[in-house]
């Protein structure tokens, strides 16, 4: 191909000026039909509201009283956040907020969706709002507490895999604040979910240390048990001793002295576990979860999704850019032909 011809059919930004305004309208065009299809595209596209929860986690308790090390306990701290953003987006949470909240009633997480039937009113239950099931009002709350394990355990996976990619849990940056963000088409669920996300979280870790406080009162109490019996025996063996043995030797006084010793070892070591036993069962009375919520999620009023100006914005672009390359395409296949 002659240089001269190939060179020909690079363009000028004169040219380039007029090849745009020769097909303007197509331009146009372009711009309009990508703002018809983005304007389709927030109709048809259910609005998503966004609520967000604070929860405030204290970390002073995961720290050593001294100021020594204070890189070492300022990395424990961040790492002891970190570990809450993990827990909270755990599926333990998840599910006990799924069956605390009965969100499987909603078509997004496992509900049947009406058939088509209902849908035009052929029966009466079409009434009834199709995303929310007929609520149960005869079960009593007995029978939901004694059952929360059990229905935990049957919150289907699909019902949990939504829940998370609508749920996003990430850490304040620089600080101890950790924000409980949930998506729903309702503003108002979706608020009440993340709340019910940081409560559920709160409730699991008072749950969790009460089990901690009860276990290790038992081995407290069972072990001041046995060194009380240990420290009967001993004093028992101690008067027996004595009883036996009359004589002041050198010997009889050491072994006496070694049955006293081990008596009152025994002794101290029982009233002491009984006094750790009781201070601990104690503590279970005034027993406070590490984290507080500091801002409560209320509805939003703007919805999160889709951005109607950027979607817009974003189609007015992809507009220009084709009809951009569409105009300069017609260009060159005008000169080649010239």
């Amino acid at each position: 191909m002659p240089m001269g011809h190939q060179s020909g059919l690079e363009l000028s930004f004169d040219e380039v000026t007029a090849l745009l305004r020769q097909h303007v309208k197509l331009i146009v065009l372009s711009v309009v039909a990508c703002l018809a299809a983005a304007a389709a595209y927030l109709l048809v596209t259910t609005p998503q509201y966004t609520a967000t929860a604070l929860l405030l986690i204290d970390a002073r308790s995961n720290v050593l009283p001294t100021q020594q090390v204070r890189a070492t306990d300022a990395n424990a701290e961040s790492a002891h956040v970190e570990t809450q953003v993990e827990v909270l987006r755990s599926e333990r949470i998840t599910r006990a907020v799924i069956v605390s909240e009965e969100l499987t009633k909603y078509r997004e997480f496992g509900a049947p969706r009406p058939s088509i039937m209902s849908r035009f009113g052929l029966f009466a239950s079409s009434k009834v709002a199709p995303a929310i099931a007929p609520a149960q009002s005869h079960t009593s709350q007995a029978g939901k507490t004694e059952s929360k394990a059990t229905a935990e355990d049957d919150v289907p996976a699909s019902a949990v895999k939504e829940f998370q990619s609508r749920l996003s849990v990430k850490r304040n940056s620089s600080t101890h604040i950790i924000e409980i963000s949930f998506r729903h088409s309702d503003p108002k669920l979706a608020a009440k979910i993340a709340n019910a996300v940081a409560s559920g979280y709160l409730t699991e870790q008072l749950r969790q240390r009460d089990d901690i406080i009860r276990s290790t009162s038992q081995w407290l109490r069972q072990r001041a048990v046995d060194l009380l019996g240990e420290a009967h025996a001993a004093e028992t063996a101690l008067l027996k001793f004595r009883g036996s043995n009359t004589s002041g030797d050198a010997t009889n006084r050491i072994v006496l002295r070694d049955l006293e010793t081990t008596a009152q070892t025994y002794r101290w070591f029982s009233e002491n576990f009984q006094k750790r036993f009781l201070e601990t069962s104690q503590s279970g009375t005034f027993n406070l979860a590490d984290a507080r919520v500091v801002s409560e999620a209320w509805p939003p009023i703007d919805k999160s999704h889709p951005k109607s100006v950027l979607t817009l914005a974003i189609a007015g672009a992809a507009g220009l850019s084709i009809g951009f390359l569409f105009a300069l395409a017609l260009g060159r296949r005008d000169r080649r032909s010239a």
